[in-house]
């Protein structure tokens, strides 16, 4: 029998075998072959003490391939010569997936209604989040790189989204000048923002290539995770007004066509407005099963359109400033059909240098003659390496 911690399960996971609770009882399994995992099955065994699962072969916990890698020593492509040094994402691999294992946990433990479980996860996100903040730059001029917070691990989309929308709000926040505390405040009810995605059941949230396009009624379903979410805590007697605020109202928009309130303007508070945007721009430049990630000049196109309509101006602001679109040593394909490596964005976020890896020249995207070539996606290295 494998042996399996239960910190590596992932709620929403589908099984593939019979698991069990101990290793000599093969007569009675915890869950059979085709079940999925829920959040309040894994409470249930926390609750219990079991910290094992027993299997009968390795459990497949599913790895996401990032497009996002870095050009690094231990790669084919590491000779490329870049114009300046590699980015570096702003979080480091051990406090990242420390946030994830939060956010799983914060799930878990609304699902069995424990409020006492819930501020102990909180109280865990706080330190975490004072981490994630002291490495931030000092020089708000300085982007950070927020696009390695989507890297190779088994957490699904919706934990790494929750993450990479603390971070990208956080950023704002710091160039907005809020206090540090309220920085990581922000960070925190980002993090937290669609705890209602968990209350929605599995079959609507975790679509695959092959799933039918949603139903009305079914993407109405979908929108009530803003709802669920408030009401969960509530329900729980969790009162911190900032954190229901930003789960209530961050599809809110500016000119009052947002959800569920239909809410307008300064009736929206500034945390739910921030993370409206960094909601938007994550989800939009995330790989997802249905769709493949629009590259960050689009979603920015999208966001900069939008701006003062349903994006507060100065915010939309704050993202652009902020945020490092295309990290220096990621690959791309560009709309030639040619592989490129990102190696100088200082010039522009949006239109960086490149070196094509094919031949080795240089072309600065933001110069007129090349304003024909455009970015199409950042894609991994060994997508490049396969094709050689």
């Amino acid at each position: 029998m494998y042996k399996v911690s239960i910190e590596d399960v992932i709620p929403g996971m589908i099984l593939d075998q019979d698991i069990y609770g101990e290793a000599h009882n093969k007569k009675n399994p915890l869950l059979c072959e085709g079940m999925e995992i829920t959040a309040s099955f894994l409470y249930m065994l926390k609750k219990r003490g079991v910290a094992f699962l027993h299997t009968s072969k390795p459990l497949k916990l599913e790895k996401d391939k990032s497009p996002y890698d870095m050009i690094t020593k231990a790669n084919p492509l590491a000779g490329l010569k870049l114009s300046m040094p590699k980015s570096k994402s702003i979080v480091s691999p051990k406090t990242k997936k420390q946030a994830l294992k939060a956010v799983k946990d914060f799930q878990i433990s609304i699902s069995g209604l424990d409020a006492d479980d819930v501020y102990e996860v909180m109280h865990i996100l706080d330190n975490v989040l004072n981490h994630v903040l002291a490495d931030f730059p000092k020089n708000l001029t300085e982007p950070i790189n927020v696009h390695q917070l989507r890297g190779d691990d088994s957490f699904s989309y919706v934990y790494r989204h929750a993450i990479s929308v603390a971070v990208i709000s956080m950023a704002i926040g710091q160039y907005l000048s809020l206090p540090p505390a309220d920085v990581r405040y922000l960070g925190k009810c980002a993090s937290l923002h669609d705890i209602g995605m968990f209350l929605i059941p599995s079959k609507l949230t975790q679509l695959t290539p092959k799933s039918a396009p949603l139903k009305r009624d079914e993407l109405e379903k979908i929108r009530r995770h803003t709802q669920l979410g408030y009401r969960q805590l509530v329900k729980m007697g969790i009162t911190d007004e900032p954190i229901l605020n930003c789960i209530l109202h961050h599809h809110e928009r500016l000119d009052g066509t947002g959800y569920p309130l239909g809410l307008r303007g300064e009736e929206i508070s500034l945390w739910s407005r921030i993370i409206a945007i960094a909601d938007v721009y994550d989800a939009m430049t995330s790989n997802r099963p249905y769709r493949p990630a629009l590259p960050p000049s689009e979603a920015c196109e999208f966001i900069m359109a939008n701006a003062n309509a349903l994006f507060e101006y100065d915010i939309v602001a704050a993202l652009l400033r902020r945020i490092e679109f295309y990290p220096v040593g990621i690959c791309v394909k560009l709309s030639t059909g040619e592989h490129a490596v990102v190696i100088d964005n200082t010039k522009s976020r949006l239109r960086p240098v490149i070196r094509i890896i094919s031949t080795d020249i240089e072309r600065d995207l933001n110069d007129r003659r090349y304003f024909d070539i455009t970015i199409l996606k950042a894609i991994s290295y060994q997508d490049i390496i396969e094709k050689r």
